[in-house]
């Protein structure tokens, strides 16, 4: 295999899920918690990498047919994992046919946060 095959497989290849203890116990019941470890900058993969927080709500259908939805917080600093209790509670008939995927961003949260 040729370097360049090799750094294009690498690069078509996923984040591995990290799973960890979700720090709230009573996620533990419906979600997996979590982190994947993505290159800081895309440009430079054998860069430094960093660790992105990720909780993943479970369906609550056994047999879920949507395709997950990703919730993204937007502004700089917010970190969307603290809303995790939301889909356990209120929010709960948005996970009724599929997982929810929450990630926090780069710079905020538990995904190498920054102190502005």
């Amino acid at each position: 295999m040729s370097f360049l095959a090799l750094m294009v497989m690498m690069a078509a290849t996923p984040p591995a899920f990290v799973e960890k203890p979700c720090a709230d116990p009573a996620l533990s019941r419906i979600a997996r918690c979590g982190s994947v470890e993505v290159p800081e900058n895309r440009s430079r993969p054998g860069g430094r990498r960093i660790a992105l927080n990720l909780i993943i709500l479970n369906a609550a259908s056994a047999s879920p047919d949507l395709p997950p939805a990703f919730d993204i917080d937007g502004g700089p600093g917010l970190a969307v994992t603290k809303n995790a209790g939301f889909y356990a509670t209120d929010g709960a008939a948005y996970r009724a046919r599929r997982e929810i995927v929450m990630v926090d961003q780069r710079g905020s949260g538990g995904s190498n946060p920054l102190a502005c």
